[in-house]
């Protein structure tokens, strides 16, 4: 080969290496990421073939007018996008100022206002709760035994019962005490302790309207009034209320909730005065917020909502897998926390790492939405690499 056209050849190849490397490296702008996941939704596989469908594509088939996400990275919400409409057939657009029933997942939150009195001093974790709640729940087991806020809130405590249905628009709403005495107008069981008492493990919204009925009576204020008082105005959550029923001024942006065959309920959502098991109206961004608050509580950061040693024991692992308030696993040398919720017409999920600030919150109004929940987890855990996916 002539020098001439060796020299080209070679200065070619100079050229070529670097164009096919820039060619290989991956595009992470949030555009790119958002439009990947987007695409990526793992719906089954066979013969070691797996098999991808649209979000698009996979919102009407599970019966989900509206879906919405909020991404955490490096300790800082990355992105937040929400696709669809409030209900199934309309038009009025679904966006990241949405809201919707946070379900379940309103019991972290709850268990967060609680620990804030513990560090006020206003409530213990390990004493007796009988002298606080009174007459207004019987709380000893069968064997006599008491029952502490620890054990309330890592459901330890053989509370029942696991949840409740709501009540529609319209109905009259029980005050927190008489839903715990199962009396009128309260359509769900008594909450009691129904065996021995023991530390083993039994997920319990009961447990947590026991919750509920501690901080009203330590405080004189609702849940709604002293979570607003204690989280939601300092971390500036503008979109965040445990008010049951929603104020109609939140409800003109609200998700309506839909049914399996994805038609909306005919009074849109059900209300849950059982506000510390399942009450909390918000949107993933103001969740994420609050993941990133107990966060910098687990880090010791300066003007957290909790101190440093009180998020730690309640971001440590223990019976069942669970802290206070949040389900809890240990991923090496961080701390992964998170919680799921399930209301009529509404799935959703929180997840989150303690040391290095990555996690996602999904929120979805179809009774359906459960298996998009699953599948938008994994494509956003696909796409950033995460390893340890909750089991939904």
């Amino acid at each position: 080969m002539p020098l001439t056209a060796r020299t080209t050849w070679y200065t070619g190849c100079a050229l070529l290496v670097p164009m096919l490397a820039a060619a290989q490296v991956r595009d992470t702008t949030v555009a790119a990421r958002v439009a990947r996941i987007e695409q990526a939704l793992e719906v089954g596989g066979a013969n070691g073939v797996r098999t991808f469908a649209r979000l698009a594509e996979r919102m009407p088939a599970a019966g989900t007018p509206a879906v919405s996400v909020a991404v955490l990275h490096d300790g800082q919400v990355h992105w937040a996008r929400a696709w669809g409409t409030l209900e199934a057939g309309g038009i009025a657009p679904a966006d990241t100022g949405t809201l919707f029933q946070a379900a379940s997942m309103s019991k972290p939150i709850a268990a967060m206002v609680a620990l804030a009195l513990v560090a006020d001093g206003r409530l213990s974790l390990d004493t007796d709760i009988g002298p606080q709640v009174g007459d207004a729940w019987h709380a000893r087991g069968p064997d006599g035994s008491a029952v502490t806020l620890r054990r309330l809130l890592n459901h330890t405590a053989e509370t029942s019962p696991r949840g409740f249905l709501g009540y529609a628009a319209g109905r009259p709403l029980p005050t927190t005490e008489e839903i715990l005495a199962g009396r009128s107008p309260a359509t769900s069981r008594p909450v009691i302790v129904d065996s021995s008492y023991a530390a083993r493990f039994r997920y319990s919204g009961g447990g947590y309207t026991v919750v509920q009925l501690l901080i009203e009576r330590v405080t004189g204020r609702s849940l709604a009034e002293e979570a607003h008082r204690r989280l939601f105005a300092p971390l500036r959550l503008t979109r965040t209320t445990f008010a049951q029923p929603l104020p109609d001024a939140w409800a003109v942006n609200a998700a309506r909730a839909h049914r399996p065959d994805g038609t909306m309920l005919p009074h849109r959502w059900n209300s849950y005065p059982e506000v510390a098991a399942a009450g909390l109206w918000t949107t993933p961004s103001d969740y994420a917020r609050l993941l990133l608050a107990m966060r910098a509580a687990y880090r010791g950061a300066r003007g957290a909502v909790l101190p440093q040693a009180l998020a730690r024991e309640a971001l440590m692992p223990g019976t069942g897998a669970w802290g206070l308030g949040f389900g809890v696993r240990a991923d090496g040398d961080d701390v992964q926390f998170q919680h799921g919720g399930s209301n009529i017409g509404y799935k959703s999920v929180a997840v989150a790492w303690a040391g290095r600030g990555d996690g996602v919150v999904v929120m979805t109004n179809g009774e359906r939405g459960g298996q998009l929940r699953r599948e938008l987890m994994r494509a956003i855990f696909t796409e950033y690499g995460w390893s340890m996916l909750p089991e939904l």
